[in-house]
């Protein structure tokens, strides 16, 4: 049996990309100044960012029988993402996701595919439970009618000692699905970014929705854009500025590589202060590269930005 460092459950897809100065208008059309494809989808990137921070990640999903499935699973390899664990199913469409960024912001149009029609059958939780020592699912609202399989494999891991991480990401329709609050009470870190933590706890900000959400999970870190996180925890509270030395060139996988940057240091045995700053690193680092040569960075590049930051001594917490 093979052991991970971190076993990722959730969608297998390319994003395509295209970025310039202003969003789409319905009726009109406008032209991008770029354009590229590159593994896409919440679970994907983070599995992809965190393997080329030297983790070693196996993903649970499934990918359609297509182009952009053998694109998604080939970008995952090459990331040293172990895909043994994704299923392609044939007569089946993988998830796309279309991504307009500006360098303020990024709007996102999703197509499910396979993402939707994860099953009981695709989790084998048995084997993620005797390999893996941290769980991440990503992009629960668009797999919320597995809430209660997933609510069930965290908490078996709980029991057995294994960390677990949830970033739920946007829900299209809206509804905010509650059971996502009974899965968070098995949950050890939540990732929700501000508008999604908002949404999810009715509260008027990102900091007192960090807090209501610390309430459930054990970790609740709100993503912020430009503002940073901030981090809620058994009554500590902590904020992170971002890296603003390093220019946006398209923010679409940001608040993943964050994510990706954050467990790094977590599973590191980092205090939770360092944790967002690796996430903030990894963050930046995604953000200004040059995607279709270097979609992610490693791991001494993301130690360096950290450490220069650290040397100039900023303010970083409260």
């Amino acid at each position: 049996m093979k052991h991970f460092d971190c076993a990722f459950i959730g969608d297998v897809n390319p994003d395509i990309v295209l970025t310039g100065d202003a969003m789409p208008v319905p009726g009109r059309e406008i032209f991008c100044g770029d354009f590229y494809l590159t593994l896409g989808g919440s679970t994907s990137i983070c599995a992809g960012a965190f393997s080329s921070l030297g983790g070693s990640g196996v993903f649970f999903g499934r990918a359609g029988c297509d182009r952009m499935g053998q694109f998604a699973l080939e970008a995952l390899r090459e990331c040293g993402v172990d895909v043994s664990g994704v299923k392609t199913l044939a007569g089946t469409h993988s998830p796309v996701t279309v991504s307009f960024g500006t360098p303020d912001d990024r709007a996102l149009v999703t197509y499910p595919g396979t993402c939707g029609l994860v099953d009981e059958s695709d989790i084998p939780v048995d084997e993620i439970l005797s390999s893996a020592r941290h769980i991440h699912i990503g992009s629960f609202f668009l797999q919320h009618h597995l809430a209660g399989i997933f609510a069930g494999i965290f908490e078996a891991a709980g029991r057995a000692g294994i960390t677990t991480s949830l970033d739920a990401g946007w829900d299209p329709e809206e509804k905010w699905d509650p059971t996502l609050f009974e899965l968070l009470r098995f949950t050890d870190i939540f990732f929700p970014n501000e508008s999604e933590a908002i949404a999810v706890t009715k509260e008027p900000a990102a900091e007192p929705a960090a807090r209501r959400l610390a309430e459930f999970c054990r970790i609740a870190v709100v993503k912020r854009g430009s503002k940073g996180s901030f981090l809620s925890s058994e009554g500590t509270n902590l904020e992170c500025p971002i890296y603003d030395a390093r220019k946006g060139k398209d923010f679409t996988g940001a608040g993943d590589s964050y994510n990706a940057g954050f467990l790094c240091a977590f599973l590191s045995g980092m205090p939770l202060a360092y944790c967002m700053k690796y996430g903030s690193a990894a963050a930046a680092l995604r953000i200004s590269a040059d995607r279709r040569t270097r979609p992610f960075a490693s791991l001494p590049e993301v130690k360096a930005v950290v450490t220069e930051d650290t040397e100039r001594g900023c303010p970083n917490f409260r």
